[in-house]
């Protein structure tokens, strides 16, 4: 190397100089080389990492991961309620995420919350089913314009059109309760 090839490399900022064990070494960090003539020459760039995205099938495996709203690069954890991404590891990701201390502590809170169900209990009653009954043939008498004095002759038709039924039997909505039912008045 010529002392005109050392100024250059200088100029450039692209050498350093250390000792290395026996000798002075030149090492040279290039991301350009310089040719003899003065142009530039690029050296090849890596190629870009291809992103993963979310697959489906990983539901069947991960109960609690569902497709998340932020981007195809990202999963939703119902247990945790928060979205991570899956774009670098793919399902690599998904596990770790399973394995942090924030899924642990909402799979043991989850283990200790009562289930919903025992606070919700369906009201079957009879009158319950009679009241719906009722409110339902009001809404459709409403919607489509049918006149409330049908409902005097319905509330007759369908005791006869369903004797066995105990719901038939009590139904009792006639002009004036299906006023009161689409009025909204008690």
């Amino acid at each position: 190397m010529n002392v005109e090839e050392v100024g250059l490399l200088q100029e450039s900022n692209f050498f350093a100089n250390c000792m290395c064990g026996y000798s002075d070494v030149l090492l040279f960090f290039f991301f350009k080389q310089r040719k003899m003539d003065g142009g530039e020459e690029d050296i090849p760039s890596k190629k870009a990492k291809r992103l993963c995205k979310y697959r489906e099938k990983w539901e069947k495996e991960f109960n609690f991961l569902k497709k998340s709203r932020v981007g195809h690069g990202h999963a939703f954890c119902t247990i945790c309620s928060c979205d991570f991404s899956v774009s670098h590891g793919g399902r690599t990701d998904v596990t770790q995420h399973k394995r942090s201390a924030k899924h642990k502590r909402g799979l043991e809170a989850q283990k200790h919350a009562p289930v919903m169900s025992a606070f919700v209990t369906r009201n079957t009653t009879e009158a319950d089913q009679v009241r719906n009954a009722e409110v339902k043939m009001a809404m459709l008498c409403a919607k489509h314009n049918i006149s409330f004095t049908f409902c005097d002759d319905f509330k007759k038709c369908v005791a006869d059109m369903f004797p066995d039924s105990a719901i038939a039997r009590k139904y009792s909505a006639g002009k004036t309760k299906t006023t009161q039912i689409v009025k909204g008045d008690d």
